[in-house]
């Protein structure tokens, strides 16, 4: 058997508590997505500090360690080993320039904005902030004339004229 309200008051009080209850799910559901927007736009000035700093206290010679670092881990990879050998000893050398550099920055120049992106942000962050500093030391490099005249001798290899139909057919 079938129970109805008593009466339509407490229907309304049934329908009124639910309705209410929804609107405070709702407000809840709302301040917590609120606190996680606040807290990632918080968090993106420590890894702004971060990059800020790594590449202030990066000098030539640190751009040169962390290039050759960077170059001996790319050669490892099997398709391109045949490029270039690096002798064990040269290798750990390159490796103890590269741990006296990563000490230095995050635990001397840049302690407190590795620590604040420690604290606050994603760990993430720390890799990307590495990555930006990567960037930067390779645009350095970039411009010296002897790397700019090698990249440019795919110049001479390359077909122009199906470059150029490329570009105008999807222009």
């Amino acid at each position: 058997m079938r129970r109805f309200p008593a009466s339509r008051t407490s229907l309304r009080a049934q329908s009124g508590s639910s309705i209410n209850t929804f609107a405070k799910m709702k407000k809840i559901v709302l301040t917590i997505a609120s606190l996680l927007l606040a807290a990632s736009c918080w968090a993106a000035p420590y890894s702004d500090d971060l990059k800020k700093c790594l590449v202030e206290s990066t000098s030539k010679r640190d751009t040169v360690i962390l290039v050759r670092w960077l170059s001996k881990a790319l050669l490892a990879h099997p398709e391109v080993k045949d490029l270039a050998a690096i002798p064990s000893a040269k290798a750990t050398q390159i490796d103890k320039d590269f741990a006296r550099y990563v000490e230095r920055l995050l635990g001397e120049n840049c302690s407190a904005p590795f620590a604040n992106v420690m604290r606050y942000e994603n760990p993430d962050a720390i890799r990307q902030s590495f990555e930006f500093l990567g960037q930067v030391a390779m645009k350095e490099m970039m411009d010296n004339g002897q790397v700019q005249e090698a990249v440019s001798g795919v110049l001479k290899q390359l077909d122009m004229e199906k470059i150029g139909k490329a570009i105008l057919l999807n222009f």
